[in-house]
């Protein structure tokens, strides 16, 4: 049945979606007793197609339903996390039109529990089914496995070759902490690269770390819980994508963003879980700056 065009009510950048929900993840748990349970919640981060009905005609008013684009945040076999550019009210009618990890578009009925709002026009709906789902049909089987525990980090000849320029300032800075304020690490093999990066994550409340080489960057990933990466512009974009690997190999799940000045050379400007490739460094990480503060904001709330 057809309702007239989607409305993207988000109008952001799919890299900036990805790092809210980053962000939203590494701080706040789904709220308990407000909406579908989080025990089983998997992480379910595609576009969907978002239709309400009003609330107090339900799905009978078709006439004066209204479509739009949304942004998934999570699945589990009751209901969905959908992050939308507009406040709803608890109650409303809506449908789902979810994408398999197969491709196959479905269409599930639900009804909006709760809508809070998270930063900006940015609002979370827990939308509750009206029938329970298999939620294996729509997430990847990885992402089904329960999170491993970081393990030693990998010998030197499976590591990233050293960056070529070396940081003295760098080099004297102690072992992460383990625990205290949010971390970032950034890994910047020219001095002075980072400063303004490292200024803008210390204002949001977030502890910057800057290593100047690949294997000093991985080591401290292994010693600390980082909720973000950077990495300046490396020798090649080759280089960036083995310390990623590596970095995922050892158990880190921080988002990662990655400078280039080339982004369709790039094999980080493919989609990846958790990784952007971007020109504009300082405005990426300025981002993920603002959506922490937001995100930590409502985890207080």
């Amino acid at each position: 049945m057809q309702h007239g065009p989607a409305i993207d009510t988000l109008r952001l950048p799919a890299a900036t979606v990805r790092l809210l929900i980053n962000a939203l993840d590494q701080q706040q748990p789904a709220r308990p007793n407000r909406g579908p349970s989080s025990r089983s919640r998997h992480p379910y981060t595609r576009q969907v197609m978002l239709t309400l009905y009003p609330s107090n005609a339900g799905r009978d008013a078709a006439s004066e339903a209204r479509r739009f684009l949304a942004h998934g945040r999570s699945i589990n076999p009751r209901g969905a996390a959908i992050l939308h550019g507009a406040f709803v009210h608890a109650e409303t009618p809506c449908e789902l039109q979810l994408v398999t990890a197969d491709g196959e578009r479905t269409l599930v009925r639900g009804r909006v529990v709760d809508c809070r709002h998270l930063t900006k026009r940015v609002h979370e709906l827990s939308v509750e089914f009206d029938t329970p789902v298999d939620v294996t049909a729509y997430i990847h089987q990885h992402s089904t496995a329960p999170q491993a525990q970081p393990p030693t980090p990998p010998a030197a000849s499976h590591a990233p070759r050293r960056t070529t320029t070396a940081d003295p300032a760098a080099a004297t800075i102690a072992r992460p902490a383990t625990s205290g304020p949010p971390r970032a690490l950034l890994l910047a093999p020219t001095p002075g690269t980072t400063q303004p990066i490292a200024d803008k994550l210390r204002a949001a409340g977030i502890h910057a770390d800057t290593a100047a080489a690949t294997d000093d960057a991985l080591r401290w990933a292994a010693a600390a819980a980082y909720s973000l990466v950077v990495i300046a512009p490396l020798e090649s974009p080759a280089a960036a994508a083995e310390f990623v690997a590596a970095l995922r190999a050892q158990g880190c799940t921080a988002a990662v963003l990655i400078g280039s000045d080339d982004i369709a050379a790039s094999p980080g400007s493919s989609p990846r879980p958790g990784v952007c490739t971007v020109k504009d460094l300082q405005a990426a990480v300025s981002t993920f700056a603002t959506c922490w503060s937001a995100a930590q904001g409502v985890a207080q709330a």
